[in-house]
């Protein structure tokens, strides 16, 4: 799982921390317009994942769920990497961060599950020095973006998201369902 993580705070930095200068500078958004949107994700992150955590409890596994947002997120990142349409690249935007934000409580609730009593704490040691994996990324992502351009870091963290798919995969057949 703490592969996963790497690999997904890898792709994460590239682009999350610029999604607002996308919208400034290649759709012109307005600041209110991005702000509001900005609001409506927490809200609408907080429907999903009571949506997404009741479907764990009654039809599938939180691994499958994972399995199902990560690549939702892969198909939100595709979209807005190659459609060049605000009224398609907005809500896109929103959708990818409902269905990323929604994911972190599924992988905690999976390393609790199967972690033992004893190792939590080192797995929550090791989350906290994942983050620093996002800062590091971001820095790159920056420089990536100025070389080549936002839809071209979209495009790779979709493929960053795409070989960290499979991890959930493997991990899907060693935990029960």
């Amino acid at each position: 799982m703490i592969v996963t993580l790497v690999v997904f705070m890898l792709g994460s930095g590239l682009s999350l921390k610029f999604f607002p200068l996308f919208f400034l500078n290649e759709f012109n958004i307005e600041p209110l317009t991005l702000n509001v949107t900005l609001a409506l994700i927490p809200m609408l992150t907080s429907l999903f994942l009571y949506l997404s955590l009741r479907i764990t409890t009654i039809k599938i596994s939180r691994i499958t769920v994972l399995i199902i947002l990560n690549y939702l997120v892969i198909g939100c990142f595709i979209i807005l990497g190659t459609v060049p349409i605000l009224s398609v690249a907005l809500p896109i935007f929103i959708l990818r961060n409902t269905f990323g934000a929604s994911m972190e409580p599924h992988e905690k609730a999976i390393i609790m599950e199967y972690a033992p009593k004893e190792n939590r704490g080192k797995w929550g040691a090791c989350e906290s020095l994942i983050s620093s994996v996002w800062a590091g990324s971001a820095a790159v992502g920056g420089v990536l973006i100025e070389h080549t351009s936002y839809r071209f870091c979209f495009l790779l963290t979709a493929g960053i998201y795409f070989f960290a798919g499979f991890f959930f995969v493997w991990i899907g057949r060693i935990v029960k369902h």
